[in-house]
């Protein structure tokens, strides 16, 4: 019940303050329009899930094209299947792939039939893109970090039990009998 909330908060807390302390003009344009709340905390701003998503779409979009080594050309029978409406979209994407596929080979880290190198996608992301992305990552590191801690406490308190128990002799099995 409080988890996934606390989780949250705590990722867009951290990744709000990593991206404010490296480029805070950047954080002003990318911070999200409402500020995270959790339990008795400060609220916490964190960054825009929308511009975060489309980042971390053309990551996932590079990594595919790094994989494969090119972008795939469009068949023209398949696009004539199509609906107008649909072929105008698969069109949009493959000139978006298009592009990423040239930043990736000026930044000569695309390799004829591909590379299983996952950093060498983060060259189709621009310099402000980047930042944002590194931040999300930062965010995500110290909420892991963070959510360490609630095993570490649960240890210990088992531990105190274990040593509470042990201290007032243990375990001890009650017979309870029935009386004639």
């Amino acid at each position: 019940l409080i988890g996934s909330p606390g989780l949250g908060y705590a990722k867009d807390r951290f990744a709000g303050e990593a991206l404010q302390k490296s480029d805070s003009k950047l954080y002003d344009e990318y911070k999200a329009d409402k500020p995270s709340k959790f339990l008795v905390f400060a609220d916490a701003t964190g960054l825009d899930g929308f511009e975060l998503g489309a980042i971390q779409g053309k990551l996932k979009d590079a990594q595919g094209v790094v994989a494969k080594g090119k972008v795939e050309d469009l068949k023209q029978d398949k696009l004539a299947k199509l609906t107008p409406e649909k072929r105008k979209e698969a069109e949009g994407r493959y000139v978006e792939l298009k592009e990423i596929e040239a930043t990736l080979k000026a930044a000569s880290v695309l390799k004829e039939g591909g590379s299983k190198d996952p950093n060498a996608a983060i060259a189709a992301l621009t310099p402000s893109e980047k930042k944002i992305h590194e931040a999300s990552i930062a965010g995500d590191r110290k909420t892991l970090q963070a959510d360490s801690a609630i095993p570490a406490l649960m240890a210990l308190i088992y531990l105190g039990l274990l040593l509470y128990f042990r201290s007032i002799g243990g375990y001890k099995p009650v017979q309870i009998e029935e009386k004639k």
